[in-house]
Formats: C-alpha cells, sequence, structure tokens
C-alpha cells in the first residue's frame, strides 16, 4: 500500500517469491559487498502515486531505489525487510508532504536513518528531501530538512528530470550504506540513577521539536537566533514530559560529549527563595554525585562554580532542569541555565516559560496511533476493538497517564464484555481514572471567576474546540466586566497549558474537561449550560460555525425548554444538512418533528435526510405519514418523490419507473422551487440509468445541466454523478473519471470530503479507474493499487458513518469487491468477500441488484481461480436475476452473459458460447457503444469463436488471463 511499515496491505497478499530470511545477516554482507540500494524511498500513503513515478524515473536513470510497494515479498517481515533494506541503502529520500509526519511508520524510518547519519556526521550527504508543500507550513522536521536544502515537487517531466539528475549527482557522493542501523533497539533512556523510562512509544516529532529548539542557533544561515541555547519543554500534568526528556537523552546523548546533567525542582513550589533554596541544594548533590563535594559554599559561589567546570568538559554538555514551578522571576529562572559555552540547557514545567527567556517546545497529547501502541503495551486488544481503543485514546487526550490506567482498567475483561461497552467507563470513571484525575482536578478547582466560567463552558459543550466568540459572550454575560478580558483570560489558562487555541477557537484538554466535570458543582453547570445555549444559538443566527457539536451536547442539559431545544435542534440539523451528513441530520429533524408537529417542513427534511442516509424503512415511514398529512399537491408530490427514491433504492426499479414518470409530467412540479425541480429530475434520470436506459438519461441530464447547471452548481453535482455512472457504463470511460475527479476535488477545496455527493463521487472514480476499454492507456500498478487502497478507506469510514449493513456500506463494499477482483488476487477476495452475496440477500433482497453484482463478481473470482465450475453456476444466478430486474440489454446483464459465454466454450459448447457473444455484441451497441471492454471482448470472442477448435481453445485461454490479469498490463 505505501512506503511506511504500518501501511501494508496489498504486500500481505502477494505471491512468495525468492527470500533472504536472516536480516541481520544480509546486513552484514551488506556491509562488505557494498549496498544494494542507492535510494531508500520513505513516503506517506497518501503521496504513493507520485513517489511510483519518481521510483521510475529514478529507474530509468540508473538509480536503484527500494520501495516496498514493489520490493518487499510475501510472507516476509515487514520491519526486518525495511531494515535490512534501509541498512543496505546509501541514502534516503522522504518525500517529505504534510501527512508524512503523521505517519508512525514513516517518522521511525526516518528517526532512525537520521540518528545513524548524524553519529556519522553525514546528514546532509545521507538525507534527502523532496518538500512538495508551501515552505511557511513548517512541517518539515529534523532541523536540517527545514533548511532550505530540499528539492521542492516537480510539475513537469523537465522539473522532474532535474529532480532525478539531482538526486543521481548526491547518491554518487556516497559510497557505502547506512552505518550501524537498528531498529529493535528500544527508547529505554535513563537519568540519575539509572531510572528507566517504561512504556514510551512514538512522539517522533516531539523528539524532532526538542531537538531543534536546542540546536536552531548551530545553524544561523536558516534559523533566527538571539538568545543563548536553552528550550523549554511545557505541557499539563502527566502529559509525558520527563518521559520524552529522557528518550531525547538516549536519541541523541551521543552529541553531548561533556557529559549530560539532571536535576528537578520538585516540591519547590511556593516562593522564589524557597526554588532558589531547592536548586541549591540540588547542584550540591549532583556535585557529590560525580565525585566533586563542594564543602559549604555560598549560592552565589556554588553557581560560579559550575559555570567553570561545565566550561572545562570535554565537548558539549546538556543541562536539564525537571520539574520548574510556575510563574518564577526572571531573575531566579535565568540563576537555573549555567552561563558557559558549549551548555545546552532544557527546562521542563507544567507552564509556559517566557518566549523571550526560552524556545518552546509544547507537548500535546499522543496522536492516535502512539495512543494505540501505549495501550496495547498493558494488553493488546483484539482486532475488532482497535476503533475501541481509538475512541478512549480521544476522549482522554492522549494523556498517557490516563490512557495507561484505562488500558489497566480494561485488563482481564475476557469473557466478561467487550472493550467499546465499557469505554465510557473507562475514560470518566474515577476508580479507573482517579490518580490521573486528581492531578488534574487540583488545577482546575483553583480557578476562580472567568477562568473557571471557561472551565464549566469546557464540561457542558462537546469535546471539540470551542469558538472564541462563544466563549468570550458566555464569559460577559456571566459578568458583563470580564468580557473586555476575555483573551487575557485564555491566555493565563493557555500558559497553564490547561487550554490551547486550535484557529480561531480554544481547546480544553479532554482530562481538564472531565475533571471539571467532577468537580464543579451540577448547578453550576446548569447554569453554564442555559447561557451557553442562549448565546450559541444568537451566533448560529449570524452565521458563525463550528457550533454543531456544541448545540449537540448542550441539548442534553437544557432538554426541560422547548425555545432552547428548538434552537438548538435547528443549528444542528442546518450544519449537518450543509455538510452532506444525512445521518447526522435525520434525528435533529426527526426532534423538531415532535418539537413542532404542525410543521410538515421538518417531516419532510427528515425523510429525505433518512434516505439519503441509506435507512429506506424509516424514510418510508416519513414519506407515508407525510402524505397522509399532506395538505396541498405540491407536499403530496414531496412524499411521493421521497417513496419513488426508495423504491429505487431497494432495487424496485420497475415500480418507482411509473412514480417518476408521473412526477417529471406533473403541472405541480412547474409550482415547485428550482432546487426541488432539479432533484426531481435527477431522481428520474437515476431510474432510467439503473434500467440500462443510457442513451434516453445521458439526454435528459444534459438538458437538465443546460437548464440550471450555471445557476445552481451544487444542486445538479448528482445529475453530473449519474453522467459519471453512464459514462463508465458506456464509451466515455475517460469523461467519467474526469468528471468524477473534479467532483472530489471540489468537496476535498471545501473541505468536505465526507459529504455523501464527495463518497459517491470517489466510489465512482475508483471503479472507474478498473473500467478501462483495450485501446485506452492500461494504468500502471500504482494507479490500480492506489484504487484498492482509496476504496478500503472509503469503506471503512463508511462503516463507521453508517454502521457495517447500511445499503450505502453495502455499495462500497461491492466496489471493493470488483476492484479485488480487478487486482487479480482471487485466493484473498474470496477470502474477504466469500460471504457477501449471503449478506445482501439478507439485508437488501435476493433481486437486488447489489446482490446479483456481486454473485457475478464473486464468480469472477472463482474463475481466476481456475474454478469453472462454481463460476458458472454463479454467472447464471446473477444473469437470471439481471434479466429480470435489470432487463436483457442492461450492461451488467450482458457482463454475465458475455462471462458465461467464456465458460460455455471452455466447457466444449461451442455454439452455446457463439450465440452469447453474438448478443452482447448486438446489445451492447445499443446502449454502450463500441467503446469498451465489453463489446471489445464480446467481438473479439465472436472472432475467435469461429476458428477451429483447438486453435481457439488457445486463444480463449490466452485472451482470458490477459483480461483478468490487466493492471499487470
Amino acid at each position: 500500500m505505501h512506503a511506511c511499515v504500518q501501511d501494508k496491505v496489498w504486500t500481505r497478499t502477494r505471491k512468495k517469491a525468492d527470500s533472504v530470511q536472516n536480516y541481520s545477516a544480509l546486513a552484514d554482507i551488506v556491509s562488505v559487498v557494498g549496498p544494494h540500494y542507492d535510494v531508500f524511498l520513505s513516503f506517506s500513503g497518501d503521496d504513493r502515486q507520485r513517489v511510483a513515478e519518481l521510483a521510475g524515473a529514478l529507474r530509468r536513470a540508473g538509480v536503484r531505489p527500494f520501495v516496498d510497494d514493489w520490493e518487499i515479498r510475501y510472507a516476509h517481515d515487514i520491519t526486518g525487510e525495511i531494515e535490512a533494506a534501509l541498512r543496505g541503502s546509501k541514502t534516503m529520500l522522504t518525500y517529505y508532504s504534510t501527512s508524512f509526519p503523521t505517519r508512525p511508520a514513516c517518522q521511525f524510518e526516518l528517526h532512525h536513518a537520521y540518528l545513524s547519519a548524524l553519529r556519522a556526521g553525514e546528514v546532509e550527504r545521507r538525507i534527502l528531501v523532496i518538500n512538495p508543500e508551501d515552505p511557511r507550513t513548517e512541517h518539515l522536521m529534523p532541523l536540517e530538512t527545514g533548511a532550505h536544502r530540499y528539492w521542492k515537487t516537480w510539475n513537469t517531466k523537465q522539473e522532474l528530470a532535474e529532480i532525478v539528475s539531482g538526486i543521481r549527482d548526491a547518491v554518487r557522493q556516497v559510497g557505502s550504506p547506512f552505518p550501524g542501523i537498528d531498529f529493535s533497539a528500544r527508547a529505554t533512556a535513563h537519568h540519575g540513577p539509572a531510572e528507566p523510562t517504561a512504556g514510551f512509544v512514538g512522539r517522533y516529532r516531539d523528539r524532532w521539536a526538542i531537538h531543534r529548539a536546542l540546536h536552531r542557533g548551530d545553524h544561523p544561515l536558516t534559523e533566527t537566533v538571539t538568545s543563548r541555547p536553552v528550550a523549554a519543554l511545557s505541557g499539563m500534568t502527566g502529559i509525558g514530559k520527563t518521559s520524552l526528556a529522557k528518550v531525547y537523552v538516549h536519541d541523541f546523548g551521543f552529541l553531548y560529549g561533556g557529559g549530560v546533567f539532571w536535576t528537578e525542582l520538585t516540591g519547590a513550589g511556593g516562593s522564589a527563595r524557597q526554588v532558589s533554596a531547592t536548586h541549591t541544594a540540588k547542584l550540591r548533590r549532583l556535585a557529590d554525585d560525580i565525585g566533586l563535594p563542594l564543602g559549604d559554599m555560598s549560592r552565589r559561589q556554588l553557581l560560579g562554580w559550575w559555570n567553570r567546570h561545565l566550561a572545562t568538559c570535554a565537548g558539549p554538555v546538556l543541562w536539564v532542569v525537571d520539574d520548574v514551578p510556575r510563574g518564577e522571576p526572571a531573575e531566579v529562572l535565568a540563576e537555573l541555565v549555567p552561563h558557559a559555552a558549549g551548555v545546552y540547557t532544557l527546562l521542563i514545567g507544567q507552564h509556559e516559560f517566557p518566549r523571550e527567556f526560552a524556545e518552546p517546545v509544547r507537548l500535546s497529547g499522543l496522536t492516535r496511533d502512539d495512543g494505540r501502541e501505549l495501550f496495547a503495551v498493558h494488553r493488546a486488544p483484539a482486532e475488532d476493538e482497535n476503533e475501541a481503543v481509538d475512541d478512549v485514546v480521544a476522549r482522554l487526550g492522549g494523556h498517557p497517564y490516563a490512557i495507561s490506567f484505562a488500558a489497566a482498567g480494561a485488563r482481564g475483561r475476557e469473557g466478561l464484555w467487550r472493550l467499546w461497552e465499557r469505554v465510557e467507563h473507562l475514560t470518566t470513571d474515577a476508580t479507573v481514572l482517579g490518580r490521573a484525575l486528581a492531578t488534574v482536578r487540583l488545577a482546575v478547582e483553583r480557578r476562580v471567576g472567568a477562568e473557571r466560567v471557561v472551565l464549566a463552558l469546557s464540561a457542558v459543550c462537546a469535546a471539540d474546540p470551542i469558538p472564541a466568540v462563544l466563549i468570550r459572550d458566555v464569559i460577559g454575560a456571566v459578568d458583563s466586566t470580564d468580557r473586555s478580558r476575555t483573551n487575557e483570560i485564555l491566555s493565563t489558562l493557555d500558559r497553564d497549558m490547561l487550554v490551547e487555541p486550535v484557529g480561531t477557537s480554544w481547546q480544553v484538554h479532554q482530562l481538564v474537561r472531565e475533571a471539571a466535570r467532577q468537580g464543579i458543582a451540577a448547578d453550576e453547570l446548569e447554569a453554564i449550560a442555559v447561557v451557553a445555549a442562549r448565546k450559541l444559538i444568537e451566533l448560529a443566527e449570524l452565521g458563525t460555525a463550528a457550533l454543531a457539536e456544541h448545540a449537540t451536547a448542550l441539548l442534553a442539559r437544557t432538554g426541560r425548554s422547548t425555545e432552547l431545544s428548538i434552537g438548538l435542534n435547528t443549528v444542528a440539523a442546518r450544519h449537518h444538512d450543509r455538510r452532506g451528513e444525512p445521518g447526522l441530520a435525520a434525528p435533529f429533524h426527526e426532534n423538531l418533528c415532535g418539537l413542532e408537529p404542525d410543521r410538515l417542513d421538518h417531516l419532510l427534511a427528515a425523510a429525505r435526510a433518512r434516505h439519503a442516509a441509506g435507512q429506506y424503512e424509516q424514510a418510508r415511514d416519513h414519506a407515508r405519514k407525510l402524505f397522509g398529512l399532506a395538505c396541498d399537491d405540491l407536499m403530496a408530490m414531496r412524499a411521493e418523490c421521497v417513496h419513488g427514491a426508495v423504491l429505487d433504492a431497494i432495487g424496485h426499479h420497475r415500480e418507482a419507473e411509473a412514480v417518476w414518470a408521473r412526477l417529471v409530467h406533473d403541472d405541480v412540479l412547474a409550482t415547485a422551487a428550482p432546487e426541488e425541480r432539479i432533484e426531481v429530475r435527477t431522481a428520474y434520470i437515476r431510474n432510467r440509468r439503473a434500467l440500462g436506459y443510457f442513451t434516453e438519461a445521458r439526454s435528459l441530464a444534459r438538458d437538465l445541466l443546460g437548464e440550471f447547471g450555471e445557476r445552481y452548481a451544487e444542486e445538479v453535482i448528482p445529475v453530473r454523478l449519474e453522467l459519471v455512472a453512464i459514462g463508465m457504463a458506456s464509451d466515455d470511460r475517460e469523461g467519467a473519471r474526469t468528471a468524477a475527479q473534479e467532483v472530489v476535488d471540489h468537496y476535498r477545496r471545501l473541505g468536505l470530503p465526507g459529504h455523501i455527493n464527495a463518497i459517491e463521487a470517489a466510489t465512482l472514480l475508483y471503479e472507474a479507474q478498473l473500467e478501462v476499454h483495450i485501446l485506452e492507456r492500461f494504468p500502471d500498478r500504482a494507479e490500480w493499487l492506489n484504487a484498492e487502497v482509496e476504496l478500503r478507506k472509503l469503506l471503512e469510514s463508511a462503516e463507521r458513518r453508517f454502521g457495517p449493513d447500511n445499503p450505502r456500506t453495502l455499495t462500497i463494499k461491492v466496489a471493493h469487491l470488483k476492484v479485488m477482483v480487478g487486482l487479480g488476487r482471487p485466493e484473498q477476495t474470496v477470502r474477504e468477500y466469500g460471504t457477501l452475496p449471503t449478506e445482501l440477500a439478507v439485508q437488501l433482497s435476493p433481486d437486488h441488484r447489489l446482490y446479483l453484482r456481486s454473485v457475478f463478481l464473486i464468480g469472477q473470482a472463482h474463475a481466476q481461480k481456475g474454478d469453472y465450475p462454481t463460476a458458472t453456476a454463479q454467472y447464471q444466478t446473477a444473469l437470471a436475476g439481471q434479466e429480470s430486474v435489470l432487463g436483457p440489454g442492461h450492461p451488467e446483464t450482458l457482463r454475465s452473459r458475455y462471462e458465461l459465454g467464456v465458460m460455455r466454450w471452455l466447457a466444449g459448447d461451442r455454439a452455446a458460447a457463439l450465440a452469447a457473444f453474438e448478443s452482447v455484441k448486438r446489445d451492447a451497441v445499443q446502449e454502450v457503444g463500441r467503446r469498451n471492454d465489453l463489446y471489445g471482448q464480446a467481438w473479439t470472442g465472436s472472432v475467435l469463436a469461429s476458428f477451429l477448435p483447438g486453435i481457439a481453445v488457445q486463444a480463449f485461454g490466452w485472451l482470458d488471463r490477459r483480461w483478468r490479469t490487466k493492471p499487470e498490463s
């Protein structure tokens, strides 16, 4: 799937090839005989197509790249082979997009390669970078990669050739592979009396950040530096600051030849005098530890002695001061930092240090992947519990201390309960998180006034960032004098690591929210909830965004007020409607039906949302109720439209045909708003296309676009998607792919990749990448693999969004099945999807087109395996159903007839095969044209069937193998 360790999907299904079993031995051999690869390519799965293009260009230029998509062989240990490949490579080339730092496996690879190069003083020679992003994104780490020492990405073949030439020149300057890489080495740093860091995971970006903050002065040409090398690592209690610092020492300690000196000021809070006294005692003890007792020196003499001692150390020194109390004056902080050349200082505390004093490194919670790994340290979850683990990590804000307690609380559950059943308990219950919450609750309980209002607001709102304007208005409603001080209040909470800015909103850490829920009185929280609800509704009317999740959370606390309930439900429903999230919008429309039963527009919106979300029974119930309550013809027509759409969705196209034929010619439609006219006519086009009347459907779609396309660009997107589906099934596949990509890009630009139109467009796009006419250019393997990977992602997203049995999810599942068949993976296909037809028959019906399509596709998989009797039976079942449901001229029917013809030929029934091919040719021309592989295969089959039997059998065998292995062509 992609170059990072975690992203291997398709590599696990590849056929066995010659293997090297012992990777350590291979590494030893490489060190003797020389490198096996010139370049180790590391990249995010999002960039696999670009990197595939680059890898091809490098090969043509004589540069040997390692790309794990192509090189890793089935049944090998992936980490071991990647280690062997990296140890056998001369350089690492990272395609450093903004998604690269978010992939733990990518950072894992870079981390080890970088440290190897750094030890040898060869970072600039060994670590090569292509940056496809704007340099201002500041996503490049480690330090040297951000020093404009990289290639920008290419937009033309000439630019690609120039990059390849530069890489080739760089590779020629390196004669040996990476030295001393060992992926098995775990980060078990020590400080003081050999105290280990246990259970540490990931945080590669934070490791880079510490190193950059300390050493930016070593790069004066690219970094603006006006102070000594002092870094300040800050974060809320229990977030993992000390552990991270220990691991940094483990990773980078070799840079500090003069030694690493560690002190801590635990318990020194309260006054500047107490901090100075504690620091003095620690310095004396540290001198004793290194065998240089200092006697009764004054503090001033002691500081001077340490400055002189550090200045004479044999190399750079790392000076660490942990647990620095908050609020210390500048003169006290200055005494914590040695005044000696060659000393790098790292201060650690639960608050933000003055930026003019130290370069900040702010530590947030663990990422999803790191949190999942930490949870698994205590007990690895079952495969179907991974999403529950992710939920636990998110609810705890990635707080490692709390995650460890939650994981410990989940131990011993085997045979008693599953993880997803107890997520709420594991992330809120004091018996599980008591110690973690206790450390945070103290910080919450000390807050008074407006600061307390902010924390209470976070407790009654959702876990999402809270818009600053909502915080401001709630603060002002509680005490008008504090409204103008909102920025000052938030800055104080920010410095104390209780909140952090996210764009124009503020995120309160999840553990802080939970502590506020438990530490602030219930009546105080209820009062804040009422104020917040009123202000949120006012802001929504002004167009303020990012309020829907908070409206949903406030509903649970303000349900006794009908006025507030109507307002909050309206905010949430409109938000999800705009984002194309019908499954999320429907419950709010239904709530509004109950609150305002005389408003039939609520019932109509609920019916439409349930249909769009694939919840057809609920949609039909709403439509029937609406039809019975309709007081005019227009509302009755709207109810019938929902009913017709449901009939099409459940595969009853002939019944739906009668409904649409009446509605599109009804005079009532002319009285509807343009948006509704577009919707009704689009539904009619969808029905015609489903029944295989492509010529008519295409003509109707083009007429509709000509009438409304320019004025209602968003409303006609479903019409454009109908043209995509028609083009895929007929003679315009290239145009279909282009149009589908345009829709996907449109919603991506809007930041709405989960919009229902975007999901449909993406599904069609990746299906279309496998629909290739014999005269068209065959995609390269990366494009085929990309289709499989992206459809798998869509399927996982749909399962979370709609549920595994939802018809929309099942549609994507069948599309993914089609891609798997197209990639020629019959064993895996049958293993993953062999029971899918039965599932579809139960969830939909045995005469639904998705069921019939899945039967056909499973038949293709069996044919790829050479199991022709099973394939024949599958094709016969599919064909009988398709002829009844879709009609004899539908492309899916024709496809089944063609494949059944091939089976007949292979079984020796030449006459039946020829008749099948001729009928496919004849019927295909009428609706799908000649420029498609269906017509081409039928034409070729007819020609071959006219040859002598022996020659024809050989030719059919060859043709069948070629068509079934198009991705390899």
